[in-house]
């Protein structure tokens, strides 16, 4: 991945990000010495409050455009706080970030979303961010920082969970193992054995892990969020990786009522269970009909 920015920090976050993506590597250079001809040695790019002259060299992240740019039409800046109203939960970038919400942005663009591209966040008023594919290209534009919101303070996951699923977008099935269910398993096979392990989990809580040879197997995933993990191997390489767990089941997160089909269980059809319904109300019914033939036969044989 090609990096464009003037920001440290961003480009710090970046590099973690890469360290904990198996086969991801970054490389950082200021608008100013970026050459057209570099986009050949790259699969995808983030351009920060930059944007070169020809778009469809990369699939990109662009972050803040500057306003004069050739490509983007930014409408206005604004520097006060502002919240996320409201996102496109059914697109891949955005799915499962339930707090997107949360995340104070202190400085914004209204953008203007292109013909051939689709909104992804909104504020009251104006889009925030949106996605698109331009001559065979993948482009998502933001029109907020990014890297004032990864890796924070205050532990908020969404801007980190944020990036990894723009960068899969970008380019799918790159980092196959940064993506959890919860409750599911994370499994690291090395080259070399692994020496001593622990993992980092969303609660802060350090968990020392025994790997065998160069296996790393980990299944204490319960909590949503970002967990790290620290290792090392007899070579002494050390090894970190990141990875989200999610509530990536979308029955489970599904609210709205099933049909009888969808909750019953696999084993069980609908057949079977109406058949059976209707068995216990036809005795309940007869068993009915029984008790008032035999209330009506003892009132006629008093009158008798």
């Amino acid at each position: 991945m090609l990096a464009v920015t003037n920001d440290n920090k961003l480009s710090q976050q970046l590099k973690r990000i890469s360290n904990a993506i198996a086969g991801l590597d970054v490389t950082v250079f200021t608008p100013d010495k970026y050459n057209p001809a570099m986009a050949q040695a790259y699969d995808m790019a983030v351009f920060h409050h930059f944007v070169p002259q020809d778009i469809s060299k990369l699939n990109a992240i662009y972050i803040m455009p500057d306003k004069d740019n050739p490509s983007f039409k930014i409408k206005s800046i604004q520097q006060d706080d502002l919240r996320i109203m409201d996102w496109n939960r059914e697109h891949p970038t955005l799915k499962y970030l339930n707090f997107l919400d949360e995340l104070n942005l202190k400085k914004v663009q209204s953008l203007e979303i292109p013909l051939w591209a689709n909104s992804l966040i909104e504020s009251s008023n104006f889009p925030l961010a949106w996605e698109g594919i331009y001559k065979g290209r993948r482009i998502i534009c933001l029109g907020f920082e990014l890297g004032d919101y990864l890796f924070t303070a205050d532990q908020d996951v969404s801007a980190p969970i944020l990036l990894l699923n723009m960068l899969d977008w970008l380019t799918p099935r790159l980092s196959g193992d940064k993506q959890l269910a919860t409750g599911d398993k994370y499994i690291l096979k090395h080259d070399a054995a692994i020496e001593k392990a622990y993992i980092e989990t969303p609660t802060g809580e350090q968990i020392k892990l025994k790997p065998k040879n160069g296996i790393i197997d980990f299944s204490d995933t319960n909590h949503v969020g970002l967990y790290k993990l620290h290792a090392q191997d007899v070579t002494g390489k050390q090894i970190t990786r990141t990875f989200a767990a999610n509530l990536l089941n979308e029955k489970e997160s599904q609210i709205t009522p099933l049909d009888i089909e969808e909750a019953l269980p696999e084993s069980e059809t609908k057949i079977e269970f109406g058949k059976e319904k209707l068995e216990i109300w036809t005795y309940i019914i007869l068993a009915a009909l029984c008790l008032l033939f035999t209330e009506w036969w003892v009132y006629f044989k008093k009158l008798a």
